[in-house]
């Protein structure tokens, strides 16, 4: 049976859940039908994909010491701080910016709304580093939503093989959780099932170079590309 297409209202809700505007319960629902719906899916990655977009022909300039401080002043004082007083700066990227500005331009009626979810706010994170210690991909776990956010920072999409992400519980085997997302920021479902294994610390989280389509015997076959330990934030 061919799956249907997201509708206009489907869309829309698509785009409002990238941009972090919709209400708990409505955030929470659309979730539960992205578990099913792999159509819907695709629509939020379209959206994700054309929001970052907005910033591609934006330099990157690193902000003076005052703006964070300032920033933190108007939206409150834990905002990117882990509770052992880590910086994780990364979810506050360029590409969030752009959300919020196209929040604005793009969906219209959308600045009436005043309740929203409060955005991505993962419980735990892990930055893959190579061996050589270069930042290779930021990995964040929302266990409300049940969402795994992937930034690609060094990583680059291959022609010749696919990236699997792995998450390698202490003391257990690898299990994949997909191939990487060929987006530089993109959102990754996770099954109700490795909530639990998210959750812990001393778990880590690896990138693999596999065969295209990724690993035909669902165990690591190929180089280990960067890792990374889970913490709590």
């Amino acid at each position: 049976m061919t799956p249907s297409m997201p509708s206009q209202d489907d869309s829309i809700l698509a785009a409002e859940y990238v941009l972090r505007v919709l209400p708990s319960d409505e955030e929470a629902a659309f979730v539960a039908r992205l578990n099913a719906e792999p159509q819907l899916r695709a629509e939020v990655f379209g959206w994700e994909a054309r929001f970052a977009a907005l910033t591609d022909d934006v330099a990157e300039v690193m902000p003076p010491a005052h703006a964070r401080k300032a920033l933190l002043a108007r939206v409150g004082p834990d905002v990117g701080r882990s509770k052992g007083g880590r910086m994780i700066w990364g979810w506050l990227s360029g590409a969030v910016v752009a959300m919020g500005l196209a929040a604005v331009v793009l969906v219209p009626g959308l600045v009436e709304r005043t309740t929203t979810s409060g955005g991505f706010d993962p419980e735990m994170h892990a930055d893959l580093k190579t061996s050589t210690d270069v930042l290779f991909i930021q990995a964040g776990y929302d266990a409300h939503s049940g969402m795994l956010r992937i930034i690609r920072e060094a990583a680059q999409p291959q022609a010749d093989h696919s990236m699997e992400l792995w998450l390698i519980p202490k003391g257990g085997q690898p299990i994949s959780l997909g191939l990487m997302p060929d987006e530089k920021d993109a959102m990754m479902p996770m099954k109700a099932d490795m909530s639990d294994m998210m959750m812990h610390e001393g778990g880590m989280i690896a990138v693999t170079a596999e065969p295209l389509g990724g690993s035909p015997s669902g165990v690591p076959t190929g180089e280990v590309l960067a890792s990374g330990p889970l913490f709590e934030v």
